[in-house]
């Protein structure tokens, strides 16, 4: 399961995809937005928390809540994504992970540039914390997450 979490921001997401490992020889890459619609995806969280398309890419904002892919689950995957994060903003990219409201089991790639939480972009929150700052906000980033069996890499 991967999923998209915001806090109070606004999170831009476009280009989303992911390649599943399970072939590491020849690699397929699958997209999880076809940059117009949410098809594939669920909200999960609060009613006044609101995802939609603009502009080709997937935007957050209000309420905490998550935005959950229903093509899954992937199990050893590559996602990437270009992303961007509104200054203060705070999210991040779960997988291993059930389609929950709130805080949920599972790990989080954080997304945040200057939110008062110190824990920045290239954070597998509550493994491996970075604290400075890599990307500005408002900058479009290329996000790409590795998982394979119980290692990771983020880049």
């Amino acid at each position: 399961m991967i999923a998209l979490r915001w806090f109070s921001c606004l999170l831009v997401v476009a280009l989303c995809s992911i390649s599943n490992l399970a072939h590491a020889d020849d690699p397929a890459w699958i997209s999880l937005f076809d940059g117009k619609t949410l098809d594939g995806w669920k909200k999960v969280g609060k009613e006044d928390s609101k995802w939609e398309v603009k502009d080709g890419a997937i935007t957050g904002t209000g309420q905490p809540s998550m935005l959950v892919t229903t093509t899954g689950p992937y199990k050893n995957f590559r996602y990437r994504a270009e992303v961007k994060i509104n200054d203060g903003g705070n999210s991040g990219l779960y997988f291993r992970t059930k389609p929950e409201p709130g805080f949920v089991d599972g790990y989080e790639a954080q997304i945040d540039s200057t939110h008062r939480d110190p824990i920045r972009t290239g954070s597998l929150y509550g493994f491996c914390h970075v604290y400075q700052q890599h990307v500005k906000p408002d900058t479009w980033f290329t996000y790409e997450l590795e998982v394979r069996d119980d290692v990771w890499r983020g880049r």
